[in-house]
C-alpha cells in the first residue's frame, strides 16, 4: 500500500493548504516524574492517496523528559502523521500521539511515522502506513538534522575561535603582567625602603608598625608588633617583632597576623626608628638584610633570634656575639613565648572537643 500515494504539486498545495498556528502539548507519562512534550506541529504538505483520498502530513518535534530536568530541545525527536482534511490538531489527537511515542521510543530512532490518524470511539488511531510518504518523512528529517548540525558546527566554530582569542588575549596579558611583575621587583631590589607604618597601643605598651623590601625576593616586607625589648650597658637595642611577606603593599591586612606572620628578635646598635628617620642607605640595607634571610620564615611556633647589626654595620648570626643580659633576655622570652604556643594548642583542642 502506498505505492501510488504522492504529495500534491506546489500549486495544489498552496491552493488549500493553511498553514497550522504553532502550539505545544504535554503530558505525563506513566512514570511518576516523566512528561512528554510536543511542539512546533507544522503541516508539512499534503498527500493525495490512490483512492483519491487527501490528507495533511503533520510533522512535529517531541521530547520526553524529567519533570524537574532542562530540556534540550535541540536532542528532540521528530513525529509525523496523516491528518484527514477538515480534522484539526486538539488535545485528544496530541496526547494519543504522545501515548504511541511513549510506547516506541524505546526503540532508539530519532523520527517516527505513524501513519493517518483516524478518530474512533476509543480516541485516535494510527495506521495504513504509506512508504512513499514515510521515505519523504525521512528525508526531511534528515535535511532538518543536516541542517541542525551545520548550525550547532558553525556555533562550534565560532564558540572555538572566540575562546582561542579570549586564550591568546589571557596569555598576552599574563606575559604582560610577568613582565610588568619582574620590572617591579627588579626595582624594588634596586631601590629597597623601610618605612614607619605608625604606632599602636598592644595592652601596657605601645608597638611599631613597618614595611619594607625583601631584598632576596622583592616582595614587601610587613614587620609587626615591632617592640624594643631592652637594652643593654654598650647601647644595644633588642627587639621582638613579626614579620612576613606579601607581594603588593596595598594588600590586604588581617588584625590577627598570628596565622602569617615569624615571630623574631634581634639585636640593633641603635633604635629602629632613629635609622629609618635618618634614610641612611647603608644601615637601611644592613637591617634590610638581617630581616630578609630566608631562614627567618622557617618556624612559627618559635621565637627565632635572627641576629644583630654591629657597630661595625655587618650582619652577625651567631648569638654568643651577644651580651649576657641580651641572651638571659632571649632565654627569657622564648621560653615565655613557648609556654603562650602551648596554651594556645591547649585551648584549640578544648574547642574541638
Amino acid at each position: 500500500m502506498g505505492l501510488f500515494d504522492k504529495l500534491l504539486s506546489k500549486k495544489e498545495t498552496n491552493k488549500n493548504q493553511q498553514q497550522e498556528p504553532q502550539r505545544q502539548y504535554s503530558m505525563r507519562t506513566k512514570e511518576d516524574d516523566q512528561k512528554i512534550l510536543v511542539y512546533d506541529i507544522f503541516e508539512q504538505g499534503r498527500v493525495r492517496h490512490r483512492n483519491d483520498e487527501i490528507t495533511k502530513l503533520m510533522i512535529a518535534r517531541i521530547t520526553k523528559y524529567s519533570e524537574n530536568d532542562t530540556i534540550y530541545f535541540d536532542y528532540s525527536d521528530y513525529i509525523a502523521f496523516e491528518l484527514p482534511l477538515g480534522e484539526q490538531i486538539n488535545k485528544e489527537l496530541m496526547e494519543d500521539v504522545m501515548r504511541i511515542y511513549d510506547r516506541e521510543s524505546q526503540q532508539g530512532e530519532n523520527s517516527y511515522y505513524l501513519g493517518r490518524a483516524t478518530k474512533g470511539s476509543e480516541g485516535y488511531q494510527f495506521g495504513s502506513k504509506s512508504d512513499a510518504v514515510e521515505k519523504m518523512v525521512a528525508r526531511t528529517v534528515e535535511k532538518e538534522l543536516e541542517e541542525r548540525q551545520r548550525i550547532y558546527e558553525e556555533r562550534r566554530k565560532k564558540l572555538e575561535e572566540r575562546n582561542k582569542k579570549y586564550r591568546a588575549e589571557i596569555s598576552r596579558s599574563a606575559r604582560e603582567n610577568i613582565e610588568m611583575r619582574k620590572r617591579e621587583i627588579e626595582a624594588r631590589k634596586a631601590h629597597p625602603f623601610l618605612q614607619s607604618q605608625g604606632v599602636y597601643p598592644d595592652g601596657k605598651t605601645s608597638v611599631e608598625s613597618y614595611d619594607g623590601i625583601n631584598i632576596n625576593t622583592g616582595d614587601i616586607l610587613r614587620i609587626r608588633g615591632v617592640n624594643k625589648v631592652g637594652k643593654d650597658g654598650s647601647g644595644t637595642y633588642l627587639y621582638s617583632a613579626y614579620i612576613y611577606n606579601t607581594p603588593n603593599q596595598t594588600d590586604v591586612e588581617f588584625f590577627d597576623i598570628t596565622p602569617l606572620a615569624y615571630p623574631i628578635c634581634f639585636e640593633l646598635p641603635k633604635r629602629l626608628e632613629d635609622i629609618v628617620k635618618s634614610g641612611n642607605p647603608k644601615e637601611i640595607q644592613s637591617v634590610l638584610k638581617l630581616l630578609s634571610d630566608p631562614k627567618n620564615f622557617e618556624d612559627k611556633e618559635r621565637l627565632s633570634y635572627i641576629g644583630e647589626i654591629g657597630r661595625d654595620g655587618q650582619v652577625h648570626r651567631n648569638e654568643e656575639s651577644s651580651s649576657n643580659a641580651i641572651r638571659l633576655k632571649i632565654n627569657e622570652m622564648q621560653k615565655k613565648f613557648a609556654l603562650e604556643v602551648q596554651k594556645r594548642k591547649q585551648a584549640e583542642q578544648e574547642q574541638e572537643k
